[in-house]
């Protein structure tokens, strides 16, 4: 073998022959491989046979070790079982959830965008918690602002930030600090029974939930889309209320549904109420 030397300075690379040294040096590593290899393989003929001569004595820990593997085997089918069974679970609840379908209180957000006229740029979510409704309208190219409780021990307004979305901090008894017809969709649920903020301070009140509808028309545009996206009615004196109240408004109806949702700690499904309606122009009366 050679050695192969590179010269820079004229860019060329030369190849020089093997000297003795270096053929001596190869040998001895050769020797080395070869010594290493035969020990191994004595080392793995004398504990073969070793071995075999050991399992054929008596030893007085051999029961104990028999004890022992099959108590490990014991437990290993036992994790093998339980792993079948999870898997047959999580088989059924795949298939279950394959086999339900959507609750037709849930309206799809780009069906509801569909039926806006003038298309929605702009939007506000009452109450919207953490900011989920903004988030998925963030992906539609729709800037939507949360309003949060100004509750201790929950800083919901510093995680909508987060999320990289707008938080709008209120306080009970408060107005929506906005211009006139300026939200091309309102998104709100449980802010009607809250209030919104709750507003004035008196949760479920029809006072508060007239102050609340009010405001919500006030800042909402003509032709905009006011969204109740599934309030849990309380019971029918709570839904009767809550319709008469929207029907003073005139609001057009897109879509109306009042859907049931079973409740696993009760006999009795929950009622929920799903409505997109456009607000309507209106004459002023000079």
């Amino acid at each position: 073998m050679g050695s192969v030397s590179l010269k820079i300075g004229d860019g060329t690379a030369r190849f020089r022959r093997s000297t003795l040294c270096s053929s001596a040096l190869h040998l001895l590593m050769l020797a080395s491989v070869l010594t290493t290899n035969l020990f191994a393989l004595y080392a793995f003929t004398q504990s073969s046979s070793q071995s075999s001569s050991s399992s054929a004595a008596y030893h007085p820990d051999h029961e104990n070790s028999n004890n022992n593997l099959s108590l490990i085997s014991e437990h290993v089918s036992l994790i093998l079982r339980e792993i079948d069974a999870s898997s047959g679970g999580c088989t059924r609840w795949s298939a279950s959830c394959r086999a339900s379908t959507p609750a037709l209180a849930d309206f799809p957000l780009d069906d509801v965008l569909a039926l806006a006229a003038g298309g929605v740029r702009v939007g506000f979510d009452v109450a919207g918690g953490a900011a989920d409704f903004a988030a998925g309208m963030a992906e539609r190219n729709v800037t939507v602002v949360t309003s949060v409780v100004d509750s201790p021990g929950k800083p919901l307004n510093e995680l909508v930030a987060a999320r990289g979305l707008f938080p709008l901090l209120l306080a009970p008894a408060h107005r929506f600090p906005f211009y006139d017809a300026v939200f091309d969709l309102v998104h709100l649920s449980a802010a009607l029974d809250e209030g919104g903020a709750p507003a004035l301070g008196r949760s479920g009140r029809q006072e508060a939930l007239e102050f609340l509808l009010f405001d919500i028309d006030r800042i909402l545009r003509v032709g905009g889309l006011l969204w109740i996206d599934n309030y849990l009615c309380a019971d029918d004196d709570r839904k009767r209320a809550v319709t008469r109240l929207i029907e003073r408004f005139a609001y057009k109806k897109l879509k109306w549904v009042v859907g049931e949702k079973a409740d696993p700690g009760k006999k009795t499904p929950r009622v929920y109420l799903s409505a997109v309606l456009q607000k309507p122009p209106r004459v002023s009366k000079d």
